[in-house]
């Protein structure tokens, strides 16, 4: 997020300036994250596991491993640590039974899931059982990770793509995530007209005319289509 010179070893105060205005955005995505109600996206991230009918991991891809990972924090700023048994997660044993058991009768119709939400977002666990080869004695379980990330953390990761300032970027991260224009001056501690002007500002560079458009054009693959060079 800032770049510096190796032989730098102080701050400069627009170092200073910039660390300070996404410490408050983040800050922002953390509070908005730890409602009750926390809107998704639609788009999903997802890794493959294989399991032993223990739920112990024998296989993970790497997206695995960091969604797990993810999956196993209960809030924002816990620390996580690699999830080498699946047991931590409540309800993953009766999912292997059920797929052992449906696959024991007859093949089985539909993945059983097991949803998980934490500050993170939300996590679909879906399992089925794999085909015994080369002579495997103990059946073996793969099961796909999925996750929807909480829609403050998709707008954070996105905006930086639109070319726009430090400040603006805050601005624009809140004015997106729905706040009105008086609760975010009072959050940056800026006054009402300024944070007009920033919007204004904003919405001339990327050429729109809405919240609505704004983030659309955050989310839309092919939004930086619109954006004006200047």
């Amino acid at each position: 997020m800032v770049h510096r010179k190796r032989p730098n070893k102080t701050f400069s105060e627009s170092d200073l300036l910039h660390l300070n205005l996404i410490a408050k955005t983040i800050a922002r995505g953390i509070e908005h994250a730890s409602t009750d109600e926390v809107s998704m996206t639609d788009g999903w991230s997802q890794g493959l596991i294989v399991s032993d009918k223990n739920a112990e991991l024998q296989y993970a891809c790497p997206m695995a491993e960091k969604l797990l990972a993810l999956a196993s924090s209960r809030s924002f700023g816990t620390k996580k640590e690699d999830v080498q048994q699946l047991q931590s997660f409540n309800g993953i044993q009766t999912l292997i039974d059920t797929i052992i058991r449906q696959n024991k009768n007859k093949p089985q119709e539909s993945d059983p899931t097991l949803t998980i939400s934490n500050a993170w977002g939300n996590f679909q666990i879906k399992g089925f059982l794999l085909q015994k080869k080369l002579g495997v004695n103990q059946p073996l379980i793969g099961i796909n990770i999925r996750w929807q990330e909480p829609f403050v953390l998709t707008l954070f990761h996105r905006i930086k793509m639109l070319n726009l300032t430090p400040r603006q970027e805050t601005v624009g991260l809140l004015y997106a995530a729905g706040d009105p224009y008086q609760v975010i001056a009072e959050k940056l501690g800026l006054s009402l007209y300024t944070i007009k002007d920033h919007i204004k500002n904003i919405s001339t560079r990327l050429n729109i005319g809405s919240r609505a458009d704004l983030i659309q054009l955050i989310l839309c693959v092919n939004g930086s289509n619109k954006i004006q060079s200047h």
